[in-house]
């Protein structure tokens, strides 16, 4: 009986570990994209600014395109919350392989978990959700579909965008 609890404990630990390190690559990728669309539109944007100082009526729409996507830039600070992700992603996934190499038990993993959960910002819940439901699918396999959790479409769209912190993911949903 210790045994299977002991493989049970390990497989939760494992679980928490996978659900946030795909839950921070999913972030990394899509913050990734964002910072690349907004330093392309930046520059294609300061690009037409130079050209538009040729043709007056192009001047201002040029410039408040440079502005508004620089300050979006700025202020959002994309590129370096991706590389946070990043960072995050990596750690728990270490964690993971070394729950699978037998090299820490589960409460250490946990522990360490804990101590990542400081690091990290206020989580986008239906992008967890789906790495909850990742997780699930390879820790226990598909005989566990009963537990995933239930993400609307508008939901899973609107994933990175929309923090979708007070909706209930493991509630039943007549809609979903």
């Amino acid at each position: 009986m210790a045994t299977h609890e002991a493989a049970e404990a390990v497989k939760g630990a494992r679980w928490v570990a996978l659900t946030n390190g795909h839950y921070h690559s999913e972030r990394e990728w899509f913050l990734s994209l964002a910072d690349r669309l907004i330093t392309f539109t930046v520059l294609l944007a300061g690009a037409s600014t130079v050209v538009a100082a040729m043709d007056r009526r192009m001047t201002s729409a040029a410039a408040i395109a440079v502005t508004a996507f620089a300050f979006v830039q700025l202020v959002f600070a994309v590129g370096p919350s991706a590389r946070r992700h990043a960072t995050l992603k990596e750690k728990y996934f270490a964690i993971a392989a070394d729950l699978e190499l037998g090299k820490m038990n589960p409460s250490e993993a946990q522990a360490r978990m804990y101590a990542l959960a400081g690091e990290e910002s206020p989580i986008y819940a239906a992008a967890h959700a789906l790495s909850q439901n990742w997780a699930t699918g390879a820790v226990y396999g598909s005989s566990s579909s009963n537990k995933l959790c239930k993400v609307h479409w508008f939901r899973r769209v609107t994933r990175n965008v929309l923090r979708h912190a007070s909706h209930d993911f493991h509630g039943t949903a007549s809609a979903e």
